[in-house]
């Protein structure tokens, strides 16, 4: 999956999903399918294009149609991880176990927004 389904309630399809699920399903949706992506947030809170390819990001371009997201492969042995108690947040984790970056997607089609947060490394570990 490139990057999480965009929600069109002007398609009956899913203006029938959301009565049928809720908005909190979509938005857990949308939590699970980021995890799965090959996206960030374009948005992004305390870094640069510059710092994210410091620390080994390869960024692409931004996702045709979503200018929420931007393809992005993540450093070397970094993973994705979902909040236990949102699923609206997710972390990037470093190859040490670090949180390195914090993720908020808001996927409700009334209100969708996407943002990331660096975060930095503990002594010990990380870059």
């Amino acid at each position: 999956m490139s990057s999480p389904t965009r929600w069109n309630f002007g398609d009956p399809a899913d203006a029938l999903l959301l009565l049928a699920a809720g908005v909190e399903e979509l938005e857990e949706a949308g939590g699970r399918q980021l995890l799965h992506s090959k996206v960030i947030p374009t948005k992004v809170h305390g870094g640069t294009d510059e710092d994210l390819a410091a620390l080994g990001f390869e960024l692409g371009d931004v996702v045709d149609g979503d200018p929420l997201f931007r393809h992005a492969t993540l450093p070397p042995g970094w993973t994705r991880r979902l909040e236990e108690s949102d699923p609206r947040g997710s972390y990037l984790v470093d190859e040490h176990g670090q949180d390195r970056a914090a993720i908020f997607y808001k996927a409700a089609p009334y209100d969708r927004k996407a943002s990331m947060v660096l975060l930095p490394a503990r002594d010990g570990g990380g870059r």
